[in-house]
């Protein structure tokens, strides 16, 4: 971030703002290679709208892999699974796949 600065009678002050956008800072701040892993990840969605209820929506993925290099954002999903709690007998699972890849360009058009 920069900082702005002005003479008015023999004082400077100091504006604190930053010259660009946050987003624009932490783009121009990270270059190079930014990646970070992670492993057994379960969030639950409850399907019901009372409290009491404990049916819900389960999503595990056992491997997550994320990497941002060259203006390209990539995210890999290992063993990524969505079923039920509770589990009906008729019922394993709702969606599995073995490995989702998710590939973002950033490319910024900044004219």
């Amino acid at each position: 971030m920069g900082k702005n600065y002005e003479v008015e009678d023999e004082e400077i002050k100091v504006d604190e703002e930053p010259l660009i956008d946050y987003w624009d800072y932490y783009r121009f701040k990270w270059h190079g290679r930014v990646s970070f892993r992670g492993y057994d990840f379960k969030t639950k969605l409850l399907t019901h709208t009372s409290p009491y209820i404990k049916d819900c929506i389960e999503a595990s993925i056992e491997n997550i892999n994320s990497t941002y290099e060259n203006s390209q954002l990539k995210l890999i999903f290992i063993n990524f699974q969505i079923h039920r709690e509770p589990c009906p007998d008729f019922e394993t699972i709702l969606l599995k796949a073995p490995k989702i890849e998710v590939i973002c360009d950033l490319n910024w058009n900044c004219s």
